[in-house]
């Protein structure tokens, strides 16, 4: 389509030219006149034809930049996705560690959970809150037949003793909120 309007174009300014440019001459002069008109429509067609390459190359160009950037946008993207899915893998992982019998695997929860805060400051409040409800939760004593199994003498004696200071208050009862005495609302920072 293109191709066809400019040899359309450079066949109409030859003709014009031709006729035009060469009216009323003879001889020498009519063919020199003829061929300038010829090497002019020629060069209008030639000037045509590398203006429309011109746009073409930068249609392409564009075009190609244009798909470049959304397939950056689309990695970054997916980039940030693996990375918010390995933070909330992880998280719910450590979450369900804190959850186990065992205080070994609940400690190393408790690290993993640490390990996160340290690694991605978005995360820090929300995991220090985890901690705080972690540590507000009841705690019940193990049953005596419970803390006797594989504890040594002295871990036994130290369970049936009375703590110095601990006064008649039971340690797996809270006081209820209306007895606490007001807290002042902290927000802690996990900075290393």
């Amino acid at each position: 389509m293109t191709a066809v309007a400019i040899t359309i174009l450079t066949a109409g300014a030859v003709i014009v030219l031709w006729w035009r440019a060469t009216a009323g001459l003879t001889g020498a002069d009519l063919v020199k006149a003829r061929l300038d008109a010829l090497k002019i429509g020629l060069s209008i067609g030639v000037g045509s034809g590398g203006v429309v390459a011109l746009y073409l190359a930068w249609r392409r160009q564009h075009s190609t930049e244009a798909s470049l950037a959304h397939q950056e946008r689309t990695a970054d993207d997916a980039r940030t996705d693996a990375v918010e899915r390995r933070i909330t893998e992880m998280y719910l992982k450590a979450a369900e560690l804190l959850g186990s019998e065992k205080a070994p695997v609940r400690l190393s929860g408790l690290y993993a959970l640490e390990r996160l805060a340290q690694d991605n400051k978005s995360q820090r409040q929300t995991i220090v809150n985890v901690f705080c409800a972690y540590l507000r939760m009841s705690y019940d004593l193990p049953v005596e037949k419970d803390r006797d199994e594989g504890a040594s003498a002295e871990q036994r004696e130290l369970y049936r003793e009375p703590r110095e200071g601990a006064g008649t208050r039971s340690p797996t009862r809270r006081p209820t909120p209306a007895q606490r005495p007001p807290q002042p609302q902290l927000r802690h920072r996990l900075l290393g």
